[in-house]
């Protein structure tokens, strides 16, 4: 937790309730977004463990995932990041960029890691 130009900023990895292992997606409903947040005190929550993009505005809340540059899970491959822009206005900018995808996979083979993990790279999922 942070506090950025009067906006107290709360950062987690998964959900406020469960910090490590929930997930939180786009699709999610106003009613769930609700009961995953209660009794954060934040102006803007910041999660990710999804690789999906999410910009949501709820009961006074601004709730953000970036996505993901190496492990996208929404079915495009380009690398996902977003800036967040906190002045008079809060902004935050969405984008999508290429990268050399093959290189990459290469690169995840030869350190061992899984296979799927470097595959998955041409589908984004």
């Amino acid at each position: 937790e942070f506090e950025e130009n009067k906006q107290k900023i709360y950062v987690v990895h998964g959900s406020p309730r469960r910090p490590l292992m929930e997930y939180i997606f786009p699709g999610s409903s106003n009613q769930e977004l609700v009961r995953l947040t209660k009794g954060v005190n934040a102006d803007i929550i910041i999660l990710g463990h999804t690789h999906v993009p999410l910009e949501r505005r709820i009961m006074g809340k601004l709730i953000i995932n970036p996505g993901s540059v190496g492990q996208p899970r929404d079915r495009n491959p380009k690398a996902s990041y977003m800036i967040l822009k906190i002045g008079r206005n809060i902004e935050v900018e969405n984008n999508r960029v290429e990268y050399d995808i093959d290189l990459t996979m290469e690169k995840i083979e030869e350190v061992g890691l899984p296979e799927k993990l470097a595959t998955r790279l041409n589908f984004g999922w």
